[in-house]
């Protein structure tokens, strides 16, 4: 599951938290497992790039004043595809 946002984080004392960090966070919680979900500003940004979304609607979100409009965002996750090395 992943939560995808674009915006600018507030910081203080090396956490990092507000508005953008929050929608990331909503949109993670809302994922279904295997899922990369993502707010309209982060496909906004990806026009022109070879990603593909598909529009989940509008949706309330906990503690997001707004609705926010909510994209999945199509990944492929062949298994003839070699998975990354792990982090060293």
């Amino acid at each position: 599951r992943v939560g995808l946002n674009a915006g600018e984080p507030l910081s203080s004392h090396g956490d990092l938290y507000g508005l953008a960090v929050s929608l990331a966070a909503r949109l993670c919680d809302a994922a279904e497992p295997s899922m990369i979900l993502a707010s309209d500003a982060v496909r906004m940004l990806c026009l022109g790039k070879e990603l593909s979304f598909i529009d989940q609607g509008t949706r309330t979100l906990k503690g997001i004043q707004h609705p926010v409009t909510v994209c999945e965002v199509i990944w492929d996750e062949s298994p003839d595809q070699e998975p990354p090395p792990p982090p060293e």
